[in-house]
């Protein structure tokens, strides 16, 4: 399996910033072993997430500021770093749209998060989940992705751009440089990250949405995801398991077809990634009901339903099966803690 890759916008960055606080960068990144030549790709716009994780705490050690990526992307970032994905977003036709574009290309800007939304009639929530340990993107990496996420979705937005919550997977440092940033309650220490917003704002029509210009620049991150994609096949099961489950149960037969490959070499390759499309989406299940059950405005009726289960109590006996509890008892121990 291909090691997990980012856009070079991170690298970019903390380039600059080494720079503007008088730092040669060059003689940072060969003190950190990192070779600007020796790019994921000869277009030379991805590196390792290893590595950007690994330049970014450099940065942050080296400018006595662990919450320096809040403040980089506010000043550095700008669409057109995540190319043809960057301007697609811009021209979207509401902040549900953005997300949905992020859910479908997430892989473009890194491959080591899925990205998914849910909705309810109270709140709809971005939710970024890590493909691993949180420590292997970096805290300081990872900020400056959300804070540059936070910073386009003002771009779009005509006017002040209100969110309920965010929530990190970071522990808390400088609480109150993350409030202002954000305008919002930060929740640190979570499991995974999530952006909460109204659904009034969420759907509310955009001034500068242009579908036609949207659907060409699509074109243009299918293309990119088409020919620098991760390489895992579990990594692409995965991620069209989560479009497939609100549907019901994903079988090998419907994500084979979509992914234009046979059954059979589908369970031969995922074999040879050491998995299996069953554990792919026993694993899938387990981390979404723990996240939907944590949601005390879903009845388990729904959440069974959004985790392709025909039935609440086959999702019952399976959540009893993964964790020696039913999805109630789980639910009441939340409550207790």
């Amino acid at each position: 399996m291909n090691q997990p890759t980012s856009l070079s916008v991170w690298v970019e960055v903390a380039r600059s910033l080494l720079e503007e606080h008088g730092f040669d960068a060059g003689e940072v990144f060969a003190e950190l072993g990192i070779v600007e030549s020796e790019i994921h790709n000869n277009e030379g716009d991805r590196y390792s997430v290893e590595t950007i994780a690994k330049t970014w705490r450099k940065v942050a050690e080296l400018t006595g500021n662990a919450s320096i990526g809040i403040t980089a992307a506010e000043h550095y970032f700008q669409p057109a770093h995540w190319q043809a994905l960057g301007f697609s977003l811009l021209c979207s036709s509401s902040l549900f749209e953005v997300f949905q574009r992020l859910a479908r290309y997430s892989a473009i800007l890194s491959d080591a998060v899925i990205i998914s939304i849910i909705e309810s009639t109270e709140r709809v929530k971005l939710v970024i989940s890590i493909r691993g340990a949180p420590e292997f993107i970096g805290d300081e990496a990872s900020d400056f992705g959300f804070a540059a996420l936070m910073k386009l979705f003002r771009m779009v937005y005509p006017q002040k751009l209100e969110l309920h919550s965010v929530e990190l997977i970071r522990q808390a440092i400088d609480q109150q440089t993350y409030v202002d940033f954000f305008g919002c309650d930060v929740i640190f220490g979570s499991e995974r990250v999530c952006f909460s917003f109204s659904p009034e704002i969420a759907h509310r029509q955009l001034p500068m949405g242009n579908a036609e210009l949207a659907a060409y620049q699509d074109r243009l991150s299918d293309d990119y995801k088409s020919r620098f994609g991760n390489n895992s096949l579990a990594i692409r099961v995965k991620d069209e398991m989560l479009r497939q489950l609100p549907g019901g149960e994903p079988t090998p037969k419907g994500v084979a077809e979509t992914l234009h490959v046979s059954v059979r070499n589908l369970q031969r390759k995922l074999s040879s990634e050491g998995t299996s499309f069953s554990f792919l989406l026993s694993e899938i299940r387990q981390q979404l009901a723990k996240e939907y059950l944590a949601q005390e405005y879903r009845s388990c009726n729904e959440i069974a339903y959004m985790l392709g289960f025909s039935e609440n109590s086959n999702f019952t006996r399976a959540f009893r099966r993964w964790f020696n509890q039913t999805p109630t008892e789980y639910r009441k121990s939340l409550e207790r803690n």
